[in-house]
């Protein structure tokens, strides 16, 4: 389709979905800033070329859009930042980048446009390809973790913090910190320095880890990337090596859950 096709789909959308149920919501008055920020952007092929299709370029063009929307100090840009916070409840934060924002927030708003993408094109692979895109640092570090879990993990730490009574291990490795916490049947690994940190979680009765992925990260998608290889780089080839650098811990140091034991969890949770 061309632009004019898609601004008016989405006034079309817009309307119905206010008729149905006149509170303002996200989706809606989403839906009306773009049809403000399509009327205003001028796509030069989009007038040349008749074969010109603009699904080509939404998802590029969107972030673009919501960039403008979460940034901009234009009046009638700033009330339509005001309508959507209003009704997530959620600051508007950067789709892109992990450790810009809570995690749940980027995903409320990754969520509601590529639902609007679909219903308005009609079509679930723009929708999934928005997806991605927004989420393309998160895959970068979850592929370098599931490396980690590759070069150490299965390397013998897994196996250490099988063997160990205490609920928290950890080691130092250069400037990164290495934690793996289990107990109420979930395994948790942070890497974390000073002001920076970089979270994974899932069930501990997995010995090849296999469904642990990415949780949380407080910090820049390279500085999680760097303390990730930090361990990689710096985990020893020999067993006893492994035991000087890696050990039982009585306590967390990032976080607030002090257990000494993985009986005092179990325990705690019964």
């Amino acid at each position: 389709m061309h632009k004019q096709e898609l601004v008016d789909r989405l006034a079309k959308f817009a309307e119905a979905k206010h008729r149905v149920c006149p509170a303002v919501t996200y989706q809606v008055t989403f839906a009306r800033f773009l049809i403000h920020y399509f009327t205003e952007l001028e796509i030069p092929h989009d007038k040349m070329y008749d074969f010109y299709r603009i699904e080509q370029d939404l998802v590029e063009i969107l972030i673009d859009a919501f960039e403008k929307l979460r940034t901009s100090n234009e009046p009638q840009i700033a009330q339509y930042r005001r309508a959507c916070e209003k009704a997530t409840g959620r600051k508007l934060v950067e789709l892109m980048n992990i450790g810009a924002s809570d995690g749940l927030e980027r995903v409320v708003h990754i969520d509601e446009i590529s639902e609007l993408i679909e219903k308005v094109t009609g079509s679930k692979n723009i929708s999934r390809h928005f997806k991605k895109y927004c989420d393309a640092q998160r895959t970068v570090v979850q592929q370098t973790f599931d490396r980690f879990l590759r070069q150490v993990a299965r390397q013998g730490m897994r196996e250490m913090v099988e063997k160990s009574t205490s609920a928290v291990m950890a080691g130092q490795f250069g400037d990164t910190r290495l934690e793996i916490v289990t107990g109420l049947g979930a395994i948790q690994f942070v890497f974390a320095r000073e002001n920076a940190m970089v979270g994974f979680t899932g069930d501990s009765d997995d010995p090849l880890c296999l469904g642990v992925n990415f949780q949380f990260a407080y910090t820049d998608m390279h500085t999680a990337l760097d303390m990730v290889e930090d361990v990689i780089k710096r985990w020893p080839a020999t067993t006893p090596e492994r035991k000087k650098v890696f050990k039982d811990d009585k306590q967390r140091v990032f976080g607030n859950t002090k257990t000494t034991s993985k009986k005092a969890a179990q325990a705690k949770s019964s």
